[in-house]
């Protein structure tokens, strides 16, 4: 795997253009989809054989992690309802993936991304372009118009606001809206209406019930590919990931921590290996620790480039996962990552992420871990 290939990306557009040599092409109705031969572009048929859309990517549906590009039925769209198009084209379906709807009956035509966008899409609305990064975007065009130089100046480890990029002429798609394909506007389709607290329910509810969650996908992952990789850490997004694991996958399973560099050590560092060489220690998992890798002014921009520029992993170099991918044998296998801390402990828990919470509590004594307070 190369980065220069643009792994697992795509471009797509009403007309042909430029694009990687190497990149295939699907015709989609009038949509051109050029992609690398990695990403998996399957039809969205409703249950009366119409065809909706396609799906880019690597959906989960009915708890089986699907491969080949074999159709994904979905069921009904109410056509009464147009603003819940979007939502009903996405239930029930989990994984990484995009959804470009293109249906003649319903006159739908638009671009819905998984529930955390964790497949990329960023979209240039003049151009009526959409690519999987600016990077791509860019590839047939030699104009370049940043956008928020102050951040790189003045703050060197950080992110681009939402919706923002490097480039002031191109968008990101974000979770909960899709993107028209008409007028290349967004909208957000979810939650439809305005979310009420819930009396009957409780903490333990709604942590059991997202255990069951990703427990169901994790399953379908690993059942899927011969080996998987995750990342082991202090913190709480990779020990839910271990929490909701079962022991056949976690046999199956090889976790990895990185170690910093000597001369950027950090307690947080120290702390992340520490826990997860107890935690590999007391449910015997395969684990090892990797040093960083200090890349090359190249290698650094080869990899700027392939993930088109979004901030911290570009402007911090000493976080470099070349070494990692170098030892793993990636023959039919797959990398989970835990990202949800940030979105729950700004948006769910409303706490600072040391506070012991119901919901912290309750992951934690999954794992017969004590709280921070104890």
């Amino acid at each position: 795997m190369e980065l220069t290939d643009f792994y697992g990306q795509f471009i797509i557009s009403d007309s042909s253009m430029e694009a990687p040599d190497h990149f295939a092409i699907k015709k989609c109705n009038e949509w051109y989809v050029y992609h690398h031969s990695s990403l998996l572009i399957r039809p969205l048929i409703l249950e009366n054989g119409e065809t909706w859309g396609w799906v880019l990517g690597y959906p989960i549906a009915g708890g089986i992690f699907l491969q080949g590009d074999d159709p994904l039925y979905i069921r009904p769209i109410p056509a009464e309802d147009r603003k819940s198009f979007a939502y009903h084209s996405t239930a029930g379906i989990s994984g990484r993936y995009l959804v470009l709807a293109d249906n003649a009956t319903f006159r739908y035509r638009a671009l819905i991304p998984d529930p955390f966008c964790s497949l990329s899409c960023v979209f240039d609305p003049k151009a009526r372009l959409a690519a999987s990064t600016t990077s791509l975007l860019r590839f047939s065009r030699d104009s370049y118009q940043p956008a928020l130089e102050s951040i790189d100046a003045h703050k060197t480890k950080t992110y681009y606001p939402f919706g923002a990029t490097d480039d002031s002429s191109i968008k990101r798609l974000l979770p909960n809206h899709e993107l028209s394909l008409e007028n290349w506007d967004t909208r957000r389709f979810w939650p439809m209406s305005n979310l009420l607290p819930d009396d009957d329910s409780s903490s333990p509810d709604h942590v059991a019930a997202a255990f069951r969650s990703v427990t169901a996908n994790i399953v379908a992952i690993g059942m899927a590919h011969n080996r998987v990789y995750s990342g082991l850490t202090a913190g709480r997004d990779s020990r839910v990931m271990l929490a909701c694991t079962p022991p056949a996958i976690r046999d199956k399973t090889f976790y990895y921590t990185w170690q910093a560099l000597p001369e950027e050590r950090f307690h947080g560092n120290d702390c992340d290996i520490q826990t997860a060489k107890l935690l590999a220690k007391r449910h015997r998992l395969n684990h090892r620790v990797y040093p960083t890798q200090r890349p090359s002014e190249i290698e650094r921009k080869i990899y700027s480039d392939s993930i088109g520029h979004p901030g911290n992993a570009v402007t911090n170099p000493s976080y470099y996962y070349r070494n990692f991918i170098e030892h793993a044998e990636i023959s039919s296998a797959a990398a989970m990552f835990g990202f949800g801390g940030e979105v729950s402990v700004a948006y769910y828990l409303k706490e600072k992420d040391e506070n012991s919470t119901p919901a912290a509590a309750d992951i934690l004594g999954r794992m017969v871990l004590p709280r921070a307070t104890e």
